[in-house]
């Protein structure tokens, strides 16, 4: 069974995560595609929001994705931005990873996640955690 580490994100995994981050952007509701600078900045960042708790998740010490949870004072936590290399899919490699990271933040929190309706990965994954389908948000955009 793959060795699942949750990590902090490193200078040296920018690189993997921005070409992850764009290859994978149609998953995403801002489907940007993402600079070198941009991503710096963002990694700048990181710190000055201590109610998001970014992982970086290591398969076998290797890059193999990454999550975000943002907590928020009313005791809901959003799980955002899941990234995981096509390599590491299928094998559980995410369900563990998440499930590991709420467990350290604690049980007494109301987790959730907003997903396109055709991500059918996600909406997997988030079943396998044992989430269930509460809203449904329509859109209708500019003209």
């Amino acid at each position: 069974m793959t060795h699942i580490r949750l990590d902090s994100i490193r200078h040296d995994d920018l690189e993997f995560l921005r070409r992850l981050r764009n290859q994978e952007r149609d998953w995403f509701f801002d489907r940007t595609e993402i600079t070198t600078e941009a991503q710096q900045v963002w990694h700048a960042n990181l710190a000055k929001n201590p109610d998001t708790h970014w992982y970086m998740v290591r398969a076998d010490d290797a890059p193999a994705g990454c999550f975000s949870i943002k907590v928020s004072g009313d005791g809901r936590a959003e799980l955002r931005c899941i990234l995981l290399s096509p390599e590491f899919r299928g094998q559980g490699v995410m369900t563990r990873a998440i499930q590991r990271a709420m467990e350290e933040l604690g049980h007494h929190l109301r987790y959730f996640a907003e997903i396109l309706p055709n991500n059918e990965a996600s909406l997997s994954l988030f079943s396998r955690l044992g989430f269930t389908t509460r809203f449904v948000t329509v859109e209708r955009t500019a003209q």
